[in-house]
């Protein structure tokens, strides 16, 4: 599989992963064969990339947060949660508590050990709950948090974006330090409605989700929104530190950036930001170099990664040469093993 701009695509192309737009409709279904007016209607809805099927797919072992099934049924689910919910009917919210208990056992039979792939194309509300929703469970559970917390972090991960429902300002793929100010103030209001909207009115749901919905944008060095809250609870800070790497990969609310670039972001300048025992546990399961990704070695030698092994920064690398990219034959370096071989850089 490999990311491609579609004004880079050819003809006959076929798509690895479905093309959808904002509001999660399908546009186009995974192994679509590409035609010239299909690219034009990609252009023209400002889908910038997308995800195609490459001459090496059938040799990836890609390990995915969440099988394609799973996938679209907790999609459908969520999108009709939020979309009920501009606030009418008290009945459609209570249906987080079940698609809450399903999530919690679902991920409790995800092997913590396991490293997974990140690779998605632009994101939307739905899909980016559902991630950030499934990364704070995986990050709680390594850091053996109670079943009671569980239950709580995963409700106020599925709601923790409701307020992005009652604003209007674009939010996708964008660098918010561009807003204008009345701009931003309509931006950093969704934390607050969506809190205000449960408070007092949704008893059933456990203060702390609340407070995770509110202060899901703060940062613990006091530098984030709406209080500038520098304490806060496990629970909060987990849901902080995934809500932002999704947002960053994916560009929800931000621009997109490489997944290496996140990753290094976090552990290098951003470790006051952000819960130093969250981002350990966290980033033990996200592979730093998705599996498809297109590498040279330390060893100068040219590779596209095939699969993860336990550790995220060192994947099964399968060779490639230089010159045009052929696979010679099935060699492969097995950089878990190979003390004096890593990845220079992707390409």
């Amino acid at each position: 599989m490999k990311t491609k701009k579609v004004e880079s695509l050819q003809e006959n192309e076929i798509l690895a992963l479905p093309v959808c737009t904002e509001e999660g409709e399908v546009l186009l279904p995974k192994g679509t064969e590409l035609k010239r007016e299909y690219m034009d209607i990609l252009i023209s809805l400002n889908i910038a990339e997308i995800q195609i099927e490459d001459k090496y797919s059938s040799y990836e072992q890609p390990t995915w947060l969440i099988t394609e099934t799973e996938k679209e049924t907790n999609l459908n689910r969520i999108q009709k949660l939020l979309e009920n919910h501009i606030y009418k009917e008290r009945a459609s919210l209570r249906s987080v508590k079940d698609l809450a208990f399903d999530l919690v056992e679902y991920t409790n039979k995800m092997d913590l050990d396991k490293v997974y792939d990140m690779l998605y194309q632009k994101t939307n509300l739905y899909e980016h709950t559902l991630r950030v929703t499934i990364l704070s469970l995986l990050t709680a559970r390594k850091l053996k948090l109670s079943k009671g917390q569980l239950y709580a972090i995963t409700v106020g991960a599925l709601l923790h974006d409701l307020g992005l429902r009652y604003i209007t300002v674009s939010y996708i793929d964008r660098d918010l330090t561009l807003l204008s100010p009345e701009e931003m103030f309509e931006y950093k209001k969704h934390t607050i409605l969506a809190y205000t909207v449960l408070d007092g009115k949704e008893d059933w749901l456990p203060e702390i989700s609340k407070e995770m919905i509110l202060s899901h944008h703060e940062k613990s060095d006091g530098s984030g929104f709406p209080l500038k809250q520098k304490n806060q609870k496990m629970e909060c800070k987990i849901l902080q530190l995934c809500d932002t790497f999704d947002c960053l990969i994916s560009g929800m609310e931000c621009r997109r950036y490489p997944i290496d670039q996140v990753i290094e972001y976090f552990l290098v300048k951003s470790e006051n930001k952000y819960d130093k025992k969250a981002m350990t546990a966290l980033f033990s399961m996200i592979a730093k170099y998705p599996v498809g990704t297109e590498v040279e070695l330390t060893n100068g030698k040219y590779g596209i990664v095939k699969k993860q092994t336990k550790y995220p920064e060192f994947p099964v690398i399968m060779e490639l040469t230089e010159a045009d990219g052929k696979i010679m034959g099935e060699k492969v370096f097995d950089l878990e093993c190979e003390q004096n071989n890593g990845i220079y850089r992707m390409l």
